[in-house]
């Protein structure tokens, strides 16, 4: 997918013109602030049912016109006084927007025209300090408004295991929102709508690989698109129309479970040109991001058991018979008294190692009696007694071995000397003793240069009409591997 597709730009000067707000103008938002997603082929909303749901509106265009033609995004209320929405829906030109330019609304009726809505002003803005405009990575913001909202039921967001047993691949979640009601984005409505969505699996949501839920197949994203560590896909199906979020939705919430069991599990970031095609809206996976909430006064459940969370794999290093794998706690939920590593093969022998935690943060187990060269696929868990953590997202090792067999891509020769382009010059564990190219012939001395980090290598001294012979050479502690030959006559 291509960039223009997410269609940035193109969605935030729609929707001004749509709503009538002059996003390229001061206080109200620009190019980079109203990205897609609205709820296309959704149901309207029950207010009762979404307490949480908040407008972020224009204060200008409120103040000129009402909220209907002042909204830009939605949020949720996590509590009375903090509302968690998308980072791009308040900044202008590369920053973060004043605070006196936005308010926020809650309304009653659910109606963007109810004459009851409380708008409030808000006190401070705080977008995550790594949030990218291109790529959308890291897309959410806390916003303290100076009073409190009234008649709101806040909604917590989701801690990493929650997340993962509430919105599994293939589970039912809802996004809500007063975003557009058709796939071009040329109808508001005044109620907000419901949509029900499914989650996508990680292969089409990062993976590249495409998705059916109920007949339909989607489009899946690949890496360059999609960061599956901080963002989720989801879209609906029902009967042969696609369910999805639009502009106007941005910074809304998208749910996961029933009654108290309720969490915000993500927030609406962006998606294709046209909504409800056959790729996904993109939101933001809220539990990526609970040690900045944290930081933002948003509180969390109480973790129900004593389960600690899942750990992250964060280096490795390796030896010919073992690996040494550094492990991350997590800091949120139950801590962690150990941890435990374990490494399968292909043939399923499995290999494991455990560490207590002894109340660090990051813990080091070593793995041994690995065979060399064979790969293993390596995950971790935390333990606190006999309650385990899920397990983490598990990362590939292969024991230290000689080096990769190098090859000379090409070979040109110059004044007195040649150039030679290697690559796959690969330590394969072992740091490199040697990494050289070297040049023989029967008739004159023997001609040798390193290898640069980038493959080159230039060699010297070369008798001009002499026939050599050359290969690139690498060594390290564990054996030698050199690549096929090559043949020149020097200049």
């Amino acid at each position: 997918m291509t960039a223009a597709r997410r269609g940035l730009p193109l969605l935030a000067a729609a929707l001004g013109s749509l709503l009538g707000i002059t996003l390229l103008g001061p206080p109200a938002l620009a190019v980079e602030d109203v990205v897609a997603p609205q709820v296309v082929n959704g149901r309207l909303g029950d207010p009762r049912e979404h307490r949480n749901l908040v407008v972020l509106a224009s204060r200008s265009n409120y103040e000129a016109s009402g909220l209907y033609d002042a909204q830009v995004c939605g949020g949720s209320a996590a509590t009375s006084t903090i509302i968690i929405t998308a980072a791009h829906c308040v900044r202008s030109r590369g920053s973060t927007v004043r605070p006196s330019s936005l308010v926020v609304a809650s309304t009653p009726s659910g109606e963007l025209s109810d004459p009851d809505a409380q708008v409030v002003r808000l006190d401070s803005i705080v977008v995550y300090d790594a949030y990218d405009s291109e790529t959308q990575r890291g897309d959410i913001a806390v916003l303290h408004l100076a009073e409190p909202l009234t008649g709101i039921e806040p909604l917590l967001p989701a801690l990493p295991a929650e997340a993962s047993e509430l919105a599994p691949a293939g589970g039912l979640v809802q996004v809500a929102g007063w975003g557009a009601t058709t796939a071009d984005g040329d109808r508001f409505p005044d109620g907000f709508r419901v949509g029900d969505l499914t989650m996508f699996p990680r292969s089409a949501c990062g993976g590249g690989r495409n998705v059916t839920i109920d007949g339909v197949t989607f489009s899946g994203y690949g890496s360059n698109d999609v960061d599956p560590t901080t963002m989720v896909c989801a879209e609906g199906v029902r009967g042969d129309r696609v369910i999805d979020s639009c502009i106007g939705d941005s910074g809304g919430p998208l749910t996961a479970g029933e009654g108290e069991q309720r969490r915000l599990i993500g927030v609406v970031s962006w998606g294709p040109e046209r909504c409800a095609s056959r790729y996904s809206g993109v939101y933001t996976r809220v539990s990526a991001f609970s040690s900045f909430l944290r930081e933002q006064g948003v509180p969390f459940a109480p973790t129900p058991t004593n389960r600690p969370l899942p750990p992250t794999i964060i280096t490795e290093s390796v030896t010919p018979d073992s690996a040494t794998i550094t492990v991350q706690l997590s800091a949120d939920g139950t801590v962690a008294t150990s941890i435990s590593v374990t490494a399968r093969d292909r043939q399923g022998k499995v290999r494991t190692c455990t560490m207590p935690t002894e109340d660090l943060v990051a813990v080091e187990c070593t793995l041994t009696n690995l065979t060399l060269a064979r790969r293993y696929t390596v995950t971790a868990v935390a333990l606190n007694g006999t309650d385990t953590s899920e397990p983490s997202e598990a990362i590939s090792v292969k024991p230290a071995d000689r080096p990769s067999r190098p090859r000379i891509d090409y070979a040109e020769p110059t004044p007195g000397g040649a150039v030679f382009g290697v690559s796959r010059v690969r330590s394969n564990g072992s740091p490199l003793t040697k990494r050289v190219v070297v040049c023989l012939s029967a008739s004159a001395p023997k001609r040798k240069a390193d290898i640069a980090p980038g493959g080159l290598a230039e060699v010297a001294g070369l008798r001009s009409g002499v026939v050599y012979t050359c290969r690139a050479k690498l060594a390290n502690a564990l054996g030698s591997s050199r690549s096929s030959a090559v043949t020149l006559r020097a200049n």
